[in-house]
């Protein structure tokens, strides 16, 4: 039996990243792009019960300009809502947020102004 497995990489290419890309241009300095997922004995879960997610700020990222977004709905017709800051931390090199719902796309920015972005 196999133990449950995060998986955190980030997305750098494809459909849903120059989407993403192009909802950020001129707002956001550097981004990731996240779709991050739990499995276990190789099938996608959703935990049960919320679990802290940490994911690593790249290095040389100014932390204290650091914002996170959810994609709502799809990249192609959906939009990014801001996180509000009470929802995630950055803890050293990580962004920090707990939650259950990992049927999300998140976006990890180190923004250049304030971006004209749905607030949640």
């Amino acid at each position: 039996m196999k133990t449950p497995f995060f998986n955190s990489n980030p997305i750098t290419s494809g459909t849903d990243y120059e989407n993403i890309q192009s909802m950020l241009n001129g707002y956001s300095a550097k981004n990731m792009i996240y779709a991050p997922t739990f499995t276990y004995n190789d099938e996608k879960v959703t935990p049960t019960e919320n679990v802290d997610v940490y994911i690593k700020i790249p290095d040389g990222w100014d932390t204290s300009k650091i914002k996170m977004y959810y994609l709502y709905g799809t990249s192609t017709d959906g939009s990014l809502t801001d996180i509000s800051k009470d929802k995630y931390k950055v803890i050293d090199d990580c962004v920090v947020f707990n939650t259950n719902n990992l049927n999300q796309t998140y976006v990890i920015s180190q923004d250049s102004v304030e971006a004209n972005i749905k607030k949640s």
